[in-house]
């Protein structure tokens, strides 16, 4: 049995993922969230790792899956300032759960870490050096998820995937650009604000906004909530509107306008990466929703033609985690992948323990 754990602020999101099945749940994380999860987790004495997903791992965590160690605790802690809400909360459930169980394996996720390699045309923001020194660039995020998608493509289509665009639908919608598996750019910045306006996130702004907004007697804290928590698609539709919303359909009342924009978006920046990459032989999607997303994946390739992308007139997601949506000899592929951060935490953790058994 392995016990996870991913930050969702207010939340404590967890996991219990035994014999392949996932039994998910998450509690607030205030006095009382240790014993919630103790009480639902069970006989922890049928635990055999812990993995703990770390949102931000700023400049110091540069891989995706470590064993905790006490170095790994004191990087975990500098890494705190780069994204305090989430990252703290990471920080304090691994400092309990490594004195709770400290003689079974730990595990960090770090999700940035794909993209610490990031070509510095691609990484580096226009700052002066003193800022960049502290360690203010491109870090991107939701790395497990691309470099996931990159393995699950070149399983479906073999040696035929040098050039892809890998791109997240969800509440958080990214795309990444990786050549040969690794990674070339990415929507996500500094932190998950920046990129394609989110559920409540507000994507790419003009950074004068800010100073705006505390001219007319915002705090910073405020501004903060106002951009990450009552933005994105929440505010443009003046309601909670979550992607299963858009994916649904224009159709939908009230969504057409905020769908339009996820569009535009998506396809603005499958557009730029395949620029840069030079061309393109593969376009992954991956989403927890491969049913409902198949009506918006249609509307983006349709408009990629000129690619061209061209998808099997009968393509559908019918069941699995893995579909070749390309028509029959099509030069670009297009595949559909099911994600779930439990089952990809889960394997990862698995395989890395598997792999420090003597």
């Amino acid at each position: 049995m392995l016990l996870l754990f991913d930050p969702d602020p207010p939340y404590l999101r967890w996991c219990v993922f035994e014999q392949g099945a996932v039994r998910s749940s998450r509690c607030a994380f205030g006095a009382e969230w240790l014993q919630t999860v103790k009480k639902g987790a069970g006989n922890l004495g049928r635990v055999k790792a812990v993995g703990y997903l770390l949102r931000h791992g700023g400049d110091r965590i540069k891989e995706p899956i470590l064993r905790v160690t006490p170095q790994t605790l004191s990087e975990v802690e500098d890494a705190v300032r780069f994204l305090p809400e989430f990252n703290d909360m990471t920080c304090k459930v691994l400092d309990r759960w490594t004195n709770e169980l400290p003689e079974i394996p730990h595990v960090l996720f770090c999700d940035t870490a794909f993209f610490s390699g990031l070509p510095d045309v691609a990484g580096t923001y226009a700052v002066p050096e003193e800022l960049r020194e502290k360690g203010v660039r491109r870090y991107g995020s939701y790395g497990l998820v691309h470099q996931w998608a990159w393995e699950k493509a070149r399983s479906l289509f073999g040696g035929n995937v040098g050039k892809m665009v890998s791109v997240y639908l969800g509440d958080h919608t990214n795309v990444a650009a990786l050549r040969d598996g690794k990674s070339l750019d990415t929507t996500i910045g500094f932190t998950p604000v920046e990129g394609i306006p989110s559920r409540t996130g507000c994507g790419d702004i003009d950074a004068t906004i800010v100073f705006e907004l505390h001219s007319s007697g915002m705090s910073f804290r405020e501004i903060n909530e106002l951009l990450s928590r009552k933005s994105g698609f929440k505010a443009l539709l003046g309601r909670r509107c979550s992607y299963s919303d858009l994916a649904a359909g224009p159709a939908t009342v009230g969504n057409a306008a905020a769908r339009d924009i996820l569009i535009y978006d998506v396809l603005k920046y499958i557009g730029a990466f395949t620029a840069v990459l030079g061309g393109l032989d593969t376009l992954a999607f991956a989403t927890r929703h491969p049913d409902e997303s198949m009506s918006l994946i249609g509307e983006i390739c349709g408009r990629l033609d000129f690619l061209p992308v061209k998808l099997h007139p009968h393509s559908s997601a019918a069941g699995g985690d893995a579909w070749n949506l390309s028509d029959n000899g099509a030069r670009i592929n297009v595949s559909l992948f099911k994600s779930d951060i439990w089952k990809i935490m889960a394997h990862l953790a698995e395989s890395l323990i598997e792999e420090k058994q003597p």
